[in-house]
C-alpha cells in the first residue's frame, strides 16, 4: 500500500517533528490538536524550524511554502480525513489515553488504514487490543530531532501482520529516507532502553562526585565520537519525557533511578524548552554554561 496521506494526533514535539518530515517528503499531513491554541503554536513552531533550515541552506523558501501547504490542521478527531493511509498517535505515555484514541480512530478510519503508536513504553498488543484491527496496529520511534535522525524502531504487537512491517518499512524507507529496525515489544526497545539506561549510571556517576557533567559528556563525545554527550541529548528531548521513561523503565527492570532528574524536574528545568536543565541555553537554544546542578563537585582524592 503506497502512504501518500497521513494523519498525525498530538502536536507534541514527536508530531511536529514527524509533521514536518512527512511534509518535507512531499506527503499530505492532517495534524490533529484539539486545543486550537496549542494548534496554532504548534504551526508556527514548524515553520521557524523551516526557517532555520533555510538559514543553514537545507531547504529554500520556495519548498517551504510548498510543505506548509501540506499541513493541514486540524482540531477534532471527527474532522480527521479517514481516507488516510497511515494515522500516527504521538500523545502523552499513558495506556489508557492511547487505548481511548486508538478506539476511536478505529470507528473513524477506513478499514485499511494502518494505525501506529509513537510510544518508547507502551504495549502495542494492549493498545491494539482496542481495535478491531490489532492486525494493522504497531509502534514507531523516532528520536528527536525527526527531521535529522535516519532511525526509526518499528515495534509489532502480538498480532501485527507481516503486511503491515513491510508497508511501514516501505513508507519510513522510501518517503521517509530513514532506517527502520524492527524489535520486538519490550518497554524502551532498543533506542530508549540505552539512553535511558546510560543517562541513569552517568548522573550517579556526577552524583558520587567521580566526574562533573562536563566532563562526562567530554568523555563521551571524545572516546566514543558521540556528537552530543548524554546530557546534553536528554535535554533536547525533554527531562519530563526522559523522566517518565525512566520511572517506568526502572520499575520494569528494576533498575534504581537516580534522583537528580526528579529534582530537576520537579524545579521545571526540563531542558533547551525552558532553556535550563543539565545545561543552560540562550533565546536561540545554545549551550551557555551548566545550569542549577553546577554544584555537584568532583570528589577529592586528597587525604
Amino acid at each position: 500500500m503506497e502512504i501518500i496521506d497521513i494523519g498525525i494526533i498530538g502536536a507534541s514535539t514527536a508530531g511536529r517533528g514527524l509533521a514536518q518530515a512527512a511534509a518535507m517528503a512531499g506527503l499530505n499531513v492532517n495534524l490533529v490538536e484539539l486545543n486550537k491554541e496549542t494548534l496554532e503554536r504548534s504551526t508556527k513552531l514548524i515553520e521557524e524550524e523551516m526557517d532555520q533550515l533555510i538559514k543553514k541552506w537545507g531547504i529554500t523558501q520556495t519548498e517551504k511554502k510548498v510543505a506548509m501547504a501540506r499541513i493541514n490542521g486540524v482540531d477534532s478527531l471527527e474532522d480527521l480525513d479517514p481516507s488516510c493511509q497511515m494515522v500516527f498517535v504521538t500523545v502523552r505515555e499513558d495506556i489508557e489515553l492511547n487505548k481511548d484514541i486508538f478506539a476511536k480512530l478505529d470507528e473513524i478510519m477506513n478499514p485499511e488504514t494502518i494505525l501506529v503508536s509513537h510510544t518508547a513504553i507502551l504495549s502495542i498488543t494492549e493498545i491494539a487490543n482496542a481495535t478491531n484491527r490489532a492486525d494493522k496496529v504497531a509502534g514507531i520511534i523516532f528520536l528527536p530531532p525527526v527531521v535529522r535522525v535516519k532511525l526509526a524502531e518499528v515495534i509489532g504487537g502480538l498480532k501485527t501482520s507481516k503486511e503491515t512491517f513491510e508497508d511501514i518499512e516501505t513508507f519510513i524507507k522510501d518517503k521517509l529516507s530513514k532506517t527502520p529496525v524492527e524489535v520486538s515489544e519490550s518497554p524502551g526497545y532498543v533506542s530508549i532502553r540505552m539512553l535511558i539506561t546510560m543517562l541513569n549510571e552517568a548522573m550517579f556517576i556526577a552524583m558520587e562526585g567521580v566526574a562533573s557533567i562536563e566532563d562526562i559528556d567530554t568523555a563521551l563525545t571524545l572516546g566514543y565520537k558521540m556528537k552530543r554527550g548524554i546530557f546534553e541529548i536528554a535535554d533536547r528531548i525533554g527531562l519530563d519525557l526522559i523522566h517518565v521513561w525512566m520511572n517506568y523503565m526502572c520499575k520494569e527492570h528494576g533498575q534504581r533511578p537516580c534522583p537528580i532528574l526528579a529534582k530537576l524536574v520537579r524545579a521545571n528545568h526540563l531542558g533547551r524548552k525552558t532553556s535550563q536543565g543539565f545545561y543552560i541555553y540562550d533565546e536561540n537554544g545554545k549551550k551557555k554554561g551548566l545550569g542549577s546542578l553546577s554544584q555537584l563537585k568532583k570528589w577529592s582524592y586528597k587525604v
